[in-house]
């Protein structure tokens, strides 16, 4: 699946303006079609196989004339049996007769049809009786009764009044009004605020309007062939609305996100459609097999407005996968978040003074580390220390002028522990003096201050043989001073 929606993303951005014509086509061609099959609505509610609904089909077969729709015309005077008032009520029961709808209208001054006069006489009932049931009532119908009742109020002496009523007019369906233009403009206004520029937050408004005319467009052609309620239109308005705008958020949301990566628009595209597009088809399947089970109810006109919505959803992911790379293409790379698209490492700079890795310079503290994956090369050779006396590294004199002088080599070796007298020194070394000889000690704590004895003394000696052998295998019994030099060339 994620390979097909790749192929199928990158094909609709690469021909983004074929896409759009043909969805545009696809709008016209079926809003022409609503224009000439509409049949309108039909408002005819009725639930099979309850005992409120038997009663009304047993009802309307016994008293065909009672089982329709009612509706009452209420005239309120000072004496309704005054003969100016009951001339325009008489009228007015005239005029209600003349309607096509009209199946019996009852004077109030009829007493043999049970006209309905209070005891006071201050009170006037119109009965009104109409062909077919409530919701198969037109609008037409309702105005006409309602514009007979103005007019008698107009006709009155001063200080009469005349009202419609009745439960004609207590049953009424929701219909398309402002509210869904104001939940439109506070959609816009979340979705900039979400994706950053009103280029982004447009592609899915213009998503879902398209989604939702050509579903809305197909509802109205379907009256042809059977009944639908005036809530089914609402339903899918909605819904498509809302899988619309949040179906086309997914993938441009997931656009920006590759745009910042640094990835091509067209690219980008693509995997926007292949990852998030899998996710939308999961979830407009959800929401499918959802709507479509209204119809386990056996409810007929929950079944129509479930497959209704059912379709709408279908065909906001079907705009949502096909349009929304188009749309992109169009918008090519302004749909990049600022600051991104530098690519991996774009913020990577150079280490900052004073050393790049650990332990980058004496005194300077813990440098920065580099960035990730940067090679570490060895750290810096520590500088050797200053020589006894305040000369350069290493010895010698001091250069001219009391410079520092150039950089040095590594100090010379340190000496060998093995210590020498005056006269005795090897070869191409100065003859220290014999004063500088250390003491050298035994292991036990009786001679450890015990000094060596002179090279000219016994060779039996038990404490010369005790000097030499410690010397020779390197025991850390030193004289101080070659402790001292040591210590000074860091050995």
């Amino acid at each position: 699946m994620s390979s097909f929606l790749y192929t199928l993303g990158r094909r609709a951005y690469a021909a983004r303006k074929t896409v759009l014509v043909i969805w545009l086509l696809v709008l016209v061609v079926t809003g022409g079609a609503a224009g000439l099959l509409f049949k309108g609505m039909d408002n005819n509610v009725t639930i099979p196989g309850t005992e409120a609904q038997n009663a009304l089909d047993r009802l309307s077969v016994t008293f065909p004339q009672t089982s329709g729709a009612s509706a009452q015309i209420i005239v309120v005077a000072d004496d309704v049996r005054a003969p100016a008032v009951q001339r325009e009520v008489e009228r007015s029961v005239d005029e209600l007769e003349g309607m096509d709808e009209a199946a019996s209208i009852v004077s109030p001054y009829n007493a043999d049809l049970g006209g309905s006069i209070s005891e006071d006489g201050e009170a006037a009932l119109i009965m009104i009786q109409l062909e077919g049931q409530t919701m198969e009532i037109g609008q037409p119908t309702k105005d006409h009764i309602a514009q007979i009742s103005a007019d008698l109020q107009q006709r009155l002496p001063e200080g009469s009044q005349s009202s419609y009523g009745g439960p004609l007019f207590a049953q009424s369906f929701p219909g398309i009004s402002i509210v869904e233009a104001l939940g439109l403009v506070i959609a816009i206004v979340v979705l900039m605020i979400t994706l950053g520029s009103f280029l982004a937050a447009g592609m899915p408004l213009v998503n879902a309007l398209i989604g939702v005319g050509v579903s809305t467009a197909l509802i109205l052609v379907s009256t042809a062939f059977g009944s639908v309620t005036a809530t089914t239109p609402l339903l899918s308005l909605m819904l498509g609305l809302a899988v619309g705008i949040d179906y086309a958020l997914f993938i441009v949301s997931r656009h920006q996100q590759e745009l910042a990566q640094g990835v091509s628009p067209q690219e980008a595209a693509a995997r926007s459609t292949a990852t998030a597009g899998s996710a939308v088809i999961f979830a407009g399947l959800t929401v499918v097999i959802a709507l479509v089970g209204l119809g386990v109810a056996g409810i007929p006109f929950l079944t129509t407005m479930g497959v209704a919505g059912a379709v709408a959803v279908a065909i906001a992911v079907l705009v949502s996968l096909t349009l929304i790379p188009a749309l992109l293409g169009f918008a090519g790379a302004r749909l990049t978040p600022r600051g991104g698209g530098g690519g991996a490492g774009a913020g990577a700079g150079p280490p900052p003074p004073g050393g790049g890795g650990r332990g980058g310079g004496r005194g300077g503290g813990a440098a920065a580390p580099g960035p990730r994956g940067a090679p570490r090369g060895p750290p810096p050779p520590a500088a050797p220390p200053p020589a006894p006396g305040g000369g350069p590294p290493g010895g010698g004199p001091p250069p001219a002028g009391g410079g520092a002088g150039p950089p040095r080599g590594p100090p010379p070796p340190p000496p060998p522990s093995r210590r020498w007298a005056s006269g005795s020194s090897p070869a191409g070394s100065a003859p220290r003096p014999a004063s500088r000889s250390s003491p050298c000690s035994s292991s036990s704590a009786s001679s450890a201050s015990r000094p060596c004895p002179p090279p000219g003394s016994a060779s039996g000696s038990p404490t010369r043989a005790r000097c030499r052998t410690a010397t020779r295998r390197g025991s850390p019994t030193t004289s101080p001073t070659s402790t001292s030099r040591r210590a000074s060339t860091g050995r």
